[in-house]
């Protein structure tokens, strides 16, 4: 007997695709601060994904910068669904 399976579901592990965001995070690669420019979603928070796809911080676009120097050195996504995602260096 063989068994096919048709779909199977998983929630989502991943960033989704990079996209020209128009909006600019400084500096980096940082190993202190992150700062966040002329962020374009007034209703949506900052993120920070790790590369599982984990959020690892969150903050509010209003905040004047994140402090970065607690986190593990690596590739970070800083963004929102609405806003884009844009690739940072944590050292």
């Amino acid at each position: 007997m063989v068994h096919v399976i048709d779909a199977v579901l998983l929630p989502p592990t991943s960033v989704p695709s990079l996209t020209a965001a128009q909006w600019s995070v400084y500096p980096n690669p940082t190993d202190t601060w992150l700062q966040v420019a002329e962020w374009p979603v007034a209703s949506e928070d900052v993120m920070l994904v790790n590369t599982l796809g984990q959020t690892v911080a969150q903050w509010s676009h209003q905040a004047p910068a994140f402090d970065a120097s607690q986190l593990k050195p690596g590739i970070y996504f800083i963004g929102a669904p609405a806003a884009g995602w844009k690739q940072v260096v944590i050292r």
